[in-house]
């Protein structure tokens, strides 16, 4: 069974979700009733992405009870992760050990809570709610849309939000506190879940002064996927030589992303060989890079700059957390920033009021808005605060949001069909934006479904687009075919980067007829962090059955996108068992 990142060799996708026996997997699950995690593991015994030596299966987390647990694990005969179960409870990025899927948050009322899910007709993404209001990456309680952008304080919330004034999520705090999707005021680096004991938190977090990744550790040694027992970092692999690691990792004190280095320089998705960190492809120029990269000693993300500060998933050089941009003005930004000391969507603002990326009827994305309505990718024009879908219900929704007690943005519906960052049962795939008339809406107002850059064909796009009529959002699709966040145009699964020669790619891509992910192959087969040896597409998790993954996949011939579905029914964060995304 094929171990690591990728999932497995008998028709049953493993990854995030997947399992062949019953048992939800990790990040790559097992053969053997054991969820095995980032790796595998020889001896019976489940292990993250480093392993174990203690009959213990450890995923991002690991425990010391022979349950696997972290980014799979469990310690009630269910599967974890970030999806699976055992029994009907969709898991998010933790589990739970009360037969209660969670996420970020998780919950203990038998309701699934982690990007989606909810058990009050809430709909609740990484934080959740209890008065009617969709949370998690956008809801709020106040009518500002929280999340990506949002805010009752002027300040973005979500995946970076903050209540001081600083963007939390994704990047970092003007604080010397490191905040992930929930962020901290007490001096605290917090990931999905953090805590309040001034230990930083990844998606699990600890409880001894000990910064954690996905899994995190209890001997003061910052973990990432795995962790160490070493005092080193370690992302999916790990290391030994107090050298921290991403994916693969490294041998020579540089800390490495998906693929590493081995010349003393941090690497993104790709890495690089002249002391230049990078994002998902990396530089030659001693420039951070996002997404996207630069060539101008300027950070990029979905936007870049060029006036010498880090955007996008790289950061800032002028001590400004950034979003997916960021800015130059010590603001926090979204996915663009701003210039006005507010925290920004994907657009940003000049009037103190978050937007995301477009808004119709005064609601500003790209624009901005003046009518102190929060905008996510849409916005609205009805007091209504809205995060990357928006909507004219007085529900808030962005990754989460719902008018019909079915969760949005990232997964969500308002047809029972998960929307979103996957997709819909008809035809348009919903991505950042979505909608309730069967049709994508980005940035447009002429019934075609925009994203971060829109389109002029009536095709449903998102990060990029598509002019094949085929969606493309995070997700979704009008071909049968997962895109990515890129998408495709010849029926091919996408991940960052996409490819036009019908091979699904990763966060690299391929001119071999090879989907490569972070790392690649030259065999023919998709690889995503760790790759196959089946001819079969793989993300983070990957296939045997011919089925693009995501980070999980699935083994219907249905796209995934965190979770997967073993219904014919695309997922977003969490997924479902009953045809309706979760």
């Amino acid at each position: 069974m094929a171990r690591g990142s990728t999932g497995s060799a008998d028709g049953v996708a493993e990854g995030s979700t997947g399992s062949a026996d019953g048992v939800a997997e990790g990040s790559t699950g097992s053969a053997d009733g054991v969820a095995r995690g980032s790796t595998g593991s020889a001896d019976g015994v489940a292990e993250g992405s480093t392993g174990s030596a203690d009959g213990v299966a450890e995923g991002s987390t690991g425990y010391a009870d022979g349950v696997a647990e972290g980014s799979t694990g469990s310690a009630d005969g269910v599967a974890e992760g970030s999806t699976g179960s055992a029994d009907g409870v969709a898991r998010g990025s933790t589990g739970s050990a009360d037969g209660v899927a969670e996420g970020s948050t998780g919950s203990a009322d038998g309701v699934a809570e982690g990007s989606t899910g909810y058990a009050d007709g809430v709909a609740e993404g990484s934080t959740g709610s209890a008065d009617g209001v969709a949370e998690g990456s956008t809801g709020s309680a106040d009518g500002v849309a929280r999340g990506s952008t949002g805010s009752a304080d002027g300040v973005a919330e979500g995946s970076t939000g903050s209540a001081d004034g600083v963007a939390e999520g994704s990047t970092s705090s003007a604080d010397g506190v490191a905040e992930g999707s929930t962020g901290s005021a007490d001096g605290v680096a917090e990931g999905s879940t953090g805590y309040a004991d001034g230990v930083a938190e990844g998606s699990t977090g600890s409880a001894d002064g000990v910064a954690e990744g996905s899994t995190g550790s209890a001997d003061g040694v910052a973990r990432g996927s795995t962790g160490s027992a070493d005092g080193v970092a370690e992302g999916s692999t790990g290391s030994a030589d107090g050298v921290a690691e991403g994916s693969t990792g490294s041998a020579d004190g540089v800390a490495e992303g998906s693929t590493g280095s081995a010349d003393g320089v941090a690497e993104g998705s790709t890495g690089s060989a002249d002391g230049v960190a990078r994002g998902s492809t990396g530089s030659a120029d001693g420039v951070a890079e996002g997404s996207t990269g630069s060539a101008d000693g300027v950070a990029e993300g979905s936007t870049g700059s060029a006036d010498g500060v880090a955007e996008g998933s790289t950061g800032s050089a002028d001590g400004v957390a950034e979003g997916s941009t960021g800015s130059a003005d010590g603001v926090a930004r979204g996915s663009t920033g701003s210039a006005d000391g507010v925290a920004e969507g994907s657009t940003g603002s000049a009037d103190g009021v978050a937007e995301g990326s477009t808004g119709p009827d005064g609601g500003r994305g790209s624009t901005g808005s003046a009518d102190g309505v929060a905008r996510g990718s849409t916005g609205s024009a009805d007091g209504v605060a809205e995060g990357s879908t928006g909507s004219a219900d007085g529900v808030a929704e962005g990754s989460t949001g719902s008018a019909d007690g079915v969760a949005e943005g990232s997964t969500g519906s308002a047809d029972g069909v998960a929307e979103g960052s996957t997709g819909s049962a008809d035809g348009v795939a919903r991505g950042s934006t979505g909608s309730a008339d069967g049709e994508a809406e980005g940035s447009s107002a002429d019934g075609v479904a925009r994203g971060s850059t829109g389109s002029a064909d009536e095709v449903a796009e998102g990060s990029t687009g598509s002019a094949d009529g085929v969606a493309e959002g995070s997700t979704g699709s009008a071909d049968g075919v997962a895109e990515g966040s890129t998408g495709s145009a010849d029926g091919v699964a996408r991940g960052s980067t996409g490819s036009a020669d019908g091979v699904a790619e990763g966060s690299t891509g391929s001119a071999d007829g090879v989907a490569e992910g972070s790392t690649g192959s030259a065999d023919g087969v998709a690889e995503g962090s760790t790759g196959s040896a089946d001819g079969v597409a793989e993300g983070s998790t990957g296939s045997a059955d011919g089925v693009a993954r995501g980070s999980t996949g699935s083994a219907d011939g249905v796209a995934e996108g965190s979770t997967g579905s073993a219904d014919g029914v695309a997922e977003g964060s969490t997924g479902s068992a009953d045809g309706v995304a979760e």
